[in-house]
């Protein structure tokens, strides 16, 4: 990732929440990067109880989105 953050403002992730991976991304968040995670398959609920403060308390963005990646988006609160 060290390579990476000095090539690329910022990363655009699938499921690292789901999965357990958004961590590997911390050298972009200190570096003040901006990391944009889209989560698939969860209710609305469980995206803004349990990933949205995941993601502020990692300094990232996280969005929701339905498979077909139609218009539809759910935000985490400010």
């Amino acid at each position: 990732m060290k390579d990476l953050v000095k090539v690329y403002d910022f990363a655009v992730v699938e499921q690292c929440y789901a999965q357990g991976w958004c961590n590997q991304f911390a050298t972009y968040t200190k570096s003040n990067r901006l990391v944009v995670d889209v989560e698939y398959g969860l209710s609305r609920q469980r995206f803004r109880d349990k990933t949205c403060p995941d993601t502020a308390r990692d300094n990232e963005t996280a969005i929701l989105k339905k498979l077909q990646l139609t218009a539809w988006i759910v935000t985490c609160p400010q």
